[in-house]
């Protein structure tokens, strides 16, 4: 091997491409070039210069146009250990719907509706009907009218009471004796006439007619007593006065002669034996009851074909977060104070119910406020008037991945919510109502898309919430019924 003394060259200039140079330490690149420019000029190199590198179409260094056997990429490393998590990013926009979930299974079938039936017979003076429906049998008897008897012959018994046909009634014959009623006010007098002129005496005539009183004249001095005349006749009764109230009850008088004996009152009419028919009808049967007082119908329809079975629904806080897309579930924040439910604690059940044939759908879970600053504050969040945004809201509309969520929240996939209602202490306190909310968008567009969303809102009064509270909310709203 040729020995070259460094030394002996005038001047050596390597120059490394950057994109060349991070494959290698400084060190390995010394190396590396020193043992190249060994090989280059034992092997007919020349002197001094100035060296080209560059990496050639298999890979290797290539040195003012030789290559060196040398590649231009080290090994493969061994793996190295993964680095720390970095800061979550900011939320990135919601991404596109997902295609709909496959149809769930269909529920069990309900029972089959029960056909009552209508059963008569004949019973001793009537007709005895039988109904017997899912809940049993239910009977009932229609009897025969009674003949007409004898008339009735009232009388007044010793006692002073009606009797009827000898039988004492118990109600006296004469009414109780009512209290005085109050005199009415007198009436004003009436004008006086006009004297007459004075006529030639005639002769004395019959007795005339009492005339009318004239007026009052002064009272003059009391004359002697006259003898007193005879009683005169007993003036005619008076007409009938208006009947008064009721007076209270006053002591039993003695019993009254007995009246004159009634006549004989007409005979009763003959009794109505009511008949019971029945029918069938489109859906069930038709009772008809005819009585003295003519038909009487009514209907009794069949039982309907199971259907209307409800689906039981049991989710958690999670099942929540997804639902609503919002790990919190805020109830209050005046900016100052708050109070708000962490969806994801992990002890929140929620029950509910699915109506496959309406699509109604009900939930409701009881939970402790888990977090704020602890201080009373009345429910509610304030509306941002710069943004037009609320800084709490949840979406009208629910939709989701199917694939990122549990079985027994897939079938609310597509629901909307009608509303929201928190209890506190059994008084409802907050209801959630609607608005709208600016969807974020980059590039901003000019005219912004708005989203339907839920917002709780305080009913007035002094209705408060704090953290530690316990509350019950009852969430309701619908999807799309059933086929």
């Amino acid at each position: 091997m040729k020995r070259v003394n460094l030394c002996d060259l005038e001047k050596v200039t390597v120059e490394v491409p950057k994109e060349f140079a991070f494959c290698l330490t400084s060190t390995q690149q010394i190396l590396w070039l020193y043992d190249s420019i060994l090989d280059i000029m034992e092997n007919g190199g020349g002197g001094g210069g100035t060296f080209d590198v560059t990496i050639g179409e298999n890979g290797n260094w290539y040195i003012n146009g030789v290559d060196t056997g040398k590649p231009s990429r080290g090994e493969q490393g061994p793996q190295g250990e993964p680095g720390a998590d970095g800061a979550p990013g900011p939320e990135g926009p919601q991404g596109p719907q997902g295609e709909p979930g496959a149809n769930g299974k269909d529920g069990a079938p309900g029972a089959d509706g029960y056909s009552p039936t209508v059963v008569t017979e004949t019973i001793t003076n009537g007709t005895r009907v039988t109904i017997t429906d899912k809940t049993g049998a239910h009977t009932f008897d229609i009897l025969n009218g009674k003949d007409g008897g004898a008339a009735a012959t009232p009388t007044i018994g010793e006692n002073g009471n009606w009797y009827i046909n000898g039988e004492d009634t118990g109600k006296p014959s004469r009414g109780e004796q009512g209290p005085k009623g109050e005199q009415g006010p007198q009436g004003e007098p009436g004008a006086n006439g006009k004297d007459g002129a004075e006529g030639p005496r005639g002769p004395e005539g019959p007795q005339g007619p009492a005339g009318k009183d004239g007026a009052q004249g002064p009272q003059g001095d009391p004359g002697p007593q006259g003898e007193r005349g005879p009683q005169g006749p007993a003036g005619e009764d008076g007409a009938q006065g208006p009947e008064g109230p009721q007076g209270p009850k006053g002591p039993q008088g003695p019993a009254g002669a007995d009246g004159a004996q009634g006549e004989r009152g007409p005979a009763g009419a003959d009794g109505f034996s009511p008949t019971v028919v029945t029918e069938p009808i489109t859906n069930g049967t038709r009772v008809t009851i005819t009585d003295a007082e003519g038909p009487h119908s009514f209907d009794v329809l069949n039982g309907t074909g199971g259907g209307g079975a409800t689906t039981p629904l049991a989710l958690t806080g999670r099942d929540l977060y997804n639902l609503f897309q919002t790990p919190m579930f805020e109830l209050a924040d005046n900016g100052t104070d708050y109070a708000r439910i962490a969806l994801l604690s992990g002890d929140i059940n929620v029950t509910g119910e699915l109506e496959p044939d309406t699509g109604k759908v009900s939930l409701e879970f009881t939970t402790a406020v888990n977090q704020g600053t602890g201080n009373p504050v009345t429910y509610g969040v304030k509306y941002n008037g710069t943004d037009g945004t609320y800084p709490y809201a949840i979406r009208k509309f629910c939709s989701f991945y199917p694939g990122s969520v549990s079985e027994a929240l897939k079938p609310l996939n597509g629901m909307t919510l009608d509303g929201i209602y928190v209890y506190k202490g059994g008084a409802l306190g907050c209801a959630f109502k609607e608005a709208y909310n600016q969807l974020y968008a980059s590039p901003k567009p000019d005219v912004p898309e708005k989203q339907a969303v839920l917002v709780p809102a305080g009913l007035g009064g002094d209705a408060k919430v704090a953290k530690g509270d316990t509350v019950t909310v009852k969430i309701r709203g619908h999807i799309a019924p059933a086929l």
